[in-house]
């Protein structure tokens, strides 16, 4: 059986408990790897974790290409140059 990559993370917040946002009348959970500093969230209905980025008032999930990667991929140790363009294309 494959370790779940994201097992690999560091959270900044309980496991257990991700941060909850309110957005567009959903309940958002949002969770943030304090060494590679991606974020990931998810609709509260949804076990299905995607790559996103918070901005300053909302959440906006990233394209399903980034989020193949991000998902997958364990922790990289560091914050990387790609994931920083990778930002740049989401989606909301």
């Amino acid at each position: 059986m494959r370790p779940n990559a994201m097992d690999s993370h560091v959270w900044s917040d309980d496991e257990s408990a991700p941060h909850q946002i309110n957005q567009d009348g959903k309940v958002i959970l949002h969770r943030r790897c304090m060494v590679c500093g991606r974020d990931f969230a998810r609709e509260v209905t949804s076990s299905e974790w995607q790559a996103a980025h918070l901005g300053a008032f909302r959440i906006e999930f990233l394209p399903e290409s980034v989020t193949e990667i991000w998902v997958n991929q364990e922790c990289p140790g560091q914050i990387l140059e790609a994931d920083i363009e990778q930002r740049r294309l989401r989606r909301s």
